[in-house]
């Protein structure tokens, strides 16, 4: 049969009177064959490289003697007939008389024939769906054709039930025949198979509706016995068919949820991305999350995008439909809230639950799951700072000089940073440059109206003073010098996020304008002009300045 080795022999005896010379033999190798390469053998002794098509050579054999030949060769194909018939020629020489040429003779050997059998059975093994749900009965095919030219015997096939499936009852058919006693893991017995025939078996199994497994592979086991010699007992042969896969479709809907800030004070914006994940191999056929806005913030109205597309009138708290979700696709939502005050354990705790509808085919049902997001966490910073502003007076006339003060204080439990101060001179005043000091040191190209760093850090309780002057030019609106200050301070969240910017406002402060006395002129004990500049008199500096104050005075 095909794949099996056939040595063939080729035996000479030299029964004349006279030796032969230059013996060749010459052997065409039979179609359907192959020779194999090194198997020549003469005599015992192999001859590496001697094919028996280019020819073998002997040499001399004497009166009486013989020479054994041997070689290989492979059954590759069936010829046709299904018969290999073989045989060899051998050529040589002899000498009759010494005084005239060799004699050159060439005798042809019997011809040995060798029948081909062939079982040549295929079995294929199929399934009647590639995609399943947990619960779906699948329907399994083992189809077997001989397509040898012998009759196969004792034909048996075994199929052991695919794991999370169970094997239905009274599913089994043999050519469209239901055999309600037959059991494909007990095996089914098919008998004799003639050649160019075929046998269709099928059965059934249920996948469980619990099952974990990803896929559901199965094959078959057929197994028979052919008689390739008559005078030798029959071969038992056994063959797998091919392995079938039906992939469980289990839908799988995923969200994950985080947050652009890790930690947050009161004023700030967090954006919130939601990613719902369809890590299934069939659509969705409807898609939807829901997000409860968490406590300590506001919605921000319009700012929900699905997939960087603005989606206005929408809100997570009331659904955010996604429609549709490709298989292994994914859809990023994202929407702001404002955080407007410090939820219970100063932290905003939110997660979002998505659900998704799947449906196999038009005729399955829809499959409905819901799945809740992780729970996304941020501390929210508790910072009060106190920052109070007064003036030295209560009042002031035109071209009078006074004094504001603007007081910060860290009242937090943690450190700030970068604290600047910005303050808009009202209309009607002026600022008095080089008059600015902090904690009674003079900052002399500090400008309130520009703003300027104040302190780059600011302990816990710690408190910074700021001071400058003004002087009235113009009377005000409504005869009212009205004005804050505004405070912005930085506080490092983490090492690896920036910094948040927090801006406090103080208290506003008003001085009222009164018209100048034209009977007395009171004189600003607090400054002079030196000529140059304005000086402040401080305690540590009316020593230097005691006696050209009061000569200005």
């Amino acid at each position: 049969m095909v794949g099996d080795t056939l040595t063939y022999t080729i035996t000479l005896n030299q029964t004349g009177n006279v030796a032969v010379n230059d013996v060749i033999i010459q052997d065409i190798i039979p179609q359907g064959t192959t020779f194999i390469e090194n198997s020549v053998i003469v005599n015992g002794e192999t001859l590496p490289g001697v094919n028996p098509v280019s020819g073998i050579p002997i040499g001399t054999i004497i009166v009486d003697g013989d020479a054994i030949v041997s070689f290989q060769v492979t059954v590759t194909t069936i010829p046709t007939p299904n018969e290999l018939n073989n045989n060899a020629i051998t050529t040589f020489n002899y000498i009759v008389n010494p005084n005239n040429v060799p004699v050159t003779n060439t005798t042809t050997t019997n011809t040995v024939t060798t029948t081909v059998q062939n079982d040549n059975v295929i079995a294929i093994k199929s399934v009647d769906v590639t995609n399943a749900l947990p619960a779906q009965t699948l329907t399994y095919t083992i189809t077997i054709m001989n397509s040898g030219n012998v009759t196969i015997e004792d034909l048996l096939v075994i199929d052991t039930i695919p794991i999370d499936t169970t094997f239905v009852a009274g599913s089994v058919t043999i050519n469209g025949i239901n055999q309600p006693n037959e059991n494909p893991e007990n095996g089914i017995t098919l008998g004799n198979l003639a050649h160019n025939d075929s046998v269709i078996i099928t059965f059934q199994v249920t996948i469980s509706s619990s099952t974990l497994q990803p896929t559901i592979n199965n094959d078959a086991t057929v197994s028979y016995t052919v008689i390739i010699d008559p005078d030798e007992p029959p071969i038992t042969i056994t063959k797998q068919t091919n392995t079938v896969t039906t992939t469980l479709i289990e839908p799988i809907i995923n969200i994950e949820k985080t947050a652009d800030k890790s930690i947050v004070v009161i004023g700030d914006v967090i954006t919130f991305t939601l990613e719902v994940f369809n890590d299934s191999t069939i659509p969705t056929i409807s898609t939807s999350v829901i997000d409860t806005i968490p406590a300590g913030t506001t919605f921000i109205e319009n700012s929900v995008t699905i997939n960087g597309t603005s989606v206005p009138n929408v809100r997570p708290d009331t659904g955010i439909n996604i429609g549709s979700l490709s298989a292994g696709t994914v859809a990023t939502i994202t929407f702001q809230v404002l955080v407007t005050s410090i939820p219970s354990n100063s932290t905003i705790i939110n997660s979002a639950t998505v659900t998704a509808a799947f449906q196999l085919t038009p005729q399955d049902p829809i499959i409905t799951f819901i799945v809740n997001s992780n729970i996304v966490r941020i501390p929210v910073q508790f910072i009060t700072t106190t920052v109070t502003k007064n003036a030295s007076v209560s009042s002031a006339y035109l071209n009078q000089y006074f004094d504001y003060t603007v007081r910060i204080t860290n009242t937090s439990k943690i450190s700030l940073s970068n604290i600047s101060l910005q303050d808009t001179i009202p209309a009607g005043l002026q600022f008095i440059n080089g008059t600015v000091f902090i904690n009674g040191e003079r900052s002399p190209l500090a400008n309130p109206n520009i703003g300027f760093l104040v302190a780059t850090n600011l302990e816990p309780n710690e408190t910074i003073i700021v001071l400058f002057t003004v002087q009235v030019i113009s009377p005000p609106v409504n005869n009212e010098f009205k004005n804050t200050a505004n405070i912005s301070l930085q506080l490092q969240v983490s090492p690896t996020d920036p910094p948040i910017t927090v801006t406090v406002t103080s208290n506003e402060n008003i001085v009222t304008f009164v018209p100048e006395n034209p009977d007395e002129t009171l004189p600003n004990l607090n400054c002079f002009f030196d000529g140059e500049r304005f000086i402040r008199i401080t305690p540590r500096n009316i020593r230097n300045y005691l006696w050209a104050w009061i000569w200005w005075q």
